[in-house]
């Protein structure tokens, strides 16, 4: 039977007094009976002691239940609680409370007692035009919270129209009561870029007021229009003021602006790290941009130790949570073992994520790992395809490596073409590899026009210091003020330790044809370039040492620079080397090895290697047997 209002009102009061006493259970039976009675402030504190779980087990569902209840019967506060409720999608824990485990294990037979325990569901969702018509009606009430809400509902159209005016005036209102989110909103209001009466002087004073209020989005708002000079003089020493406010309020990412502001007047090492920890919170909630410059805080070490590990870790954080440049940047650190383990197949799926996000380089890189079958199969359509999609995103390398396959798998002067035009379009974008590729092939025309083009690119390619395009001019440029310019750009690569430079130098002065003839000199930048692991130098020792010109005969050294020169895949000198250990000429004979050397020479096109080779073969077959 349904108590009177009086007995209700009574209940009511009593339980506050339990209340207050701590007897909260006895509190809660007496605002249950209340609530029942249909008395509202009952209803109101029974739907609040369900939201934070007061003498009763915590449930957003029955707390939702109450709410609506009150909110029916005209009880304000309990219209605005209602209007926030609905505002968004509550889930299961919500609903249920700490019941929700409970619920999740629930089995098919004991449905039934949970939908009589639940009536109104396990997830409750969001209804923006029904939390509007709720929060109007507190507002039209007097209610200053409400009135906010209204304003920014109105400002960005959620539960209904549109209306700036509207927006506007409920601000007003509630900015009276001091409410810091309608004086945000009214920061907001004439903030807003594409607005008519947008007034940024309003809004840097409207932010400094919600920020005086204890708001965080205000301080940080007011901070960045302090940074910017928006509507207010900048002051960056100030800026960062009140972005440090703003994380202390508990603004979650106005750390990284207050960092990057910071980082920009080198701070103190002390600084530094206490950035990094505020920094460490905003990544640790998702923040992409925090965990992007903390991973790059790490590699450069600015202020701290470096450490390959945390950049990983950062760059994860940020690869996880889908931010192209972190997938490649990780992917980038598997494929060269930095701060995780070496792996290519690691580095080729966060390539793949990241050209898929389109991402340019990191396309690139996986048509070099599927050219090359690093990290996943040798697959050259895969290679092409994913070369052609860094060439559509404008990459000069991609170009150039799409271009050269496409020569080399050419069949018709149409295909020809077309891959001409890709090695074209590097060149133009300022590839100089590309450069030197157009080059070669404008000289394998043939034709007076086509070798005056090449000459031209490889002088623009010499000029940014590309040292092929270098060896190219002094091979086809006439002797003269041009080649001045060469000698200078290869001696500058020469001192900087350039091995392929220290050859051509050399090369070109054991000859003296275009430049003056320096034997002295050109062994010893031919000693310098072999000791750089530059094949080409290491055969050209070789070939002195054995014949004994420009240098003491020693058959023995000879030898040892052949086989160095082999072993960086120079084809000529696997065939000497081969040629040498067969005759046991500068080395012991080894007549195994040298069919071996003699073998891989042979695979490179060596036409004395593969007659030798053919000869060869039945004798050591013969050998075998006899064995």
């Amino acid at each position: 039977m349904r108590i009177p209002e009086i007995a209700a009102r009574y209940l009511y009061r009593r339980a506050e007094r339990r209340r207050a006493r701590g007897h909260v259970a006895a509190a809660h039976h007496d605002l249950a009976r209340a609530a029942r009675a249909g008395y509202a402030p009952a209803q109101h504190a029974l739907a609040r002691a369900y939201q934070i779980g007061q003498g009763c087990p915590r449930s957003g569902a029955l707390a939702k239940r109450w709410y609506a209840a009150a909110a029916s019967n005209g009880y304000t506060d309990a219209q605005f609680e209602l209007g926030l409720i609905l505002l968004n999608k509550r889930d299961l824990g919500w609903m249920a409370g700490s019941s929700s485990a409970w619920l999740n294990h629930r089995g098919d037979h004991e449905k039934s007692l949970v939908a009589a325990l639940f009536p109104a569901g396990f997830e409750s969702d969001g209804d923006p035009a029904e939390a509007f018509s709720w929060l109007l009606r507190a507002a039209e009430a007097g209610k200053a919270e409400a009135q906010a809400n209204v304003g920014w509902l109105c400002l960005r159209g959620i539960g209904c129209e549109r209306d700036r005016a509207e927006a506007h005036r409920w601000f007003t209102a509630a900015a009276v009561h001091d409410v810091s989110q309608a004086a945000l909103g009214l920061a907001e209001y004439y903030g807003t870029a594409d607005a008519t009466d947008q007034d940024l002087g309003q809004s840097a004073l409207w932010a400094k007021k919600a920020s005086e209020l204890g708001n965080a989005s205000g301080s940080h708002r007011y901070g960045l229009a302090l940074r910017d000079g928006a509507g207010i003089e900048r002051d960056l020493p100030e800026a960062e003021k009140y972005l440090g406010l703003a994380v202390e309020q508990g603004h979650p990412t106005a750390a990284y602006d207050g960092a990057v502001l910071a980082l920009a007047r080198n701070p103190t090492a002390g600084e530094v790290q206490a950035l990094i920890e505020r920094l460490r919170l905003c990544g640790k909630r998702n923040h992409i941009p925090s965990a992007m410059l903390l991973a790059a805080l790490y590699r450069r070490g600015d202020g701290l130790q470096p450490d390959d590990r945390e950049v990983a870790h950062w760059y994860r954080v940020a690869a996880d949570l889908g931010d192209v440049q972190a997938q490649f940047m990780f992917g980038c650190l598997y494929a060269r073992g930095e701060g995780v383990a070496l792996d290519l197949k690691h580095a080729a799926r966060y390539f793949e994520l990241a050209a898929s996000g389109g991402h340019p380089q990191a396309a690139f890189n996986l048509g070099v790992f599927s050219l090359n079958g690093q990290g996943t199969e040798q697959n050259v359509a895969e290679a092409k395809r994913w070369f052609a999609i860094a060439a559509t995103g404008g990459l000069a390398q991609a170009q150039l490596r799409l271009g050269q396959i496409l020569i080399r798998e050419a069949v018709t002067q149409v295909e020809i073409a077309s891959a001409r035009i890709l090695i074209e379009r590097a060149s133009d974008a300022g590839s100089e590899e590309a450069k030197v590729a157009l080059a070669r092939m404008l000289l394998a025309d043939g034709s007076t026009d086509s070798e005056q083009k090449a000459l031209v690119v490889l002088r623009e390619a010499a000029n940014a210091g590309e040292v092929e395009a270098c060896e190219l001019l002094l091979q086809k440029e006439a002797p003269g003020r041009n080649l001045e310019a060469v000698i200078q750009v290869l001696q500058r690569a020469a001192r900087s330790g350039k091995p392929s430079a220290k050859f051509i130098l050399a090369e070109a002065m054991l000859t003296g044809e275009r430049v003056p003839r320096d034997v002295l000199t050109a062994i010893a930048l031919l000693k310098e370039a072999a000791a750089g692991q530059e094949a080409r130098a290491h055969f050209l020792l070789g070939v002195a040492y054995c014949q004994g010109v420009h240098v003491s005969q020693d058959l023995s050294r000879g030898y040892r620079h052949y086989l160095e020169a082999a072993r960086l895949n120079h084809p000529l000198a696997q065939y000497n080397t081969g040629v040498m250990l067969l005759q046991g000429t500068g080395a012991e004979k080894n007549v195994e090895e040298a069919i071996n050397w003699i073998r891989h020479a042979a695979s490179n096109n060596v036409d004395k290697a593969v007659e030798l080779i053919q000869s060869l073969e039945p004798r050591a077959l013969l050998s075998d047997t006899n064995a």
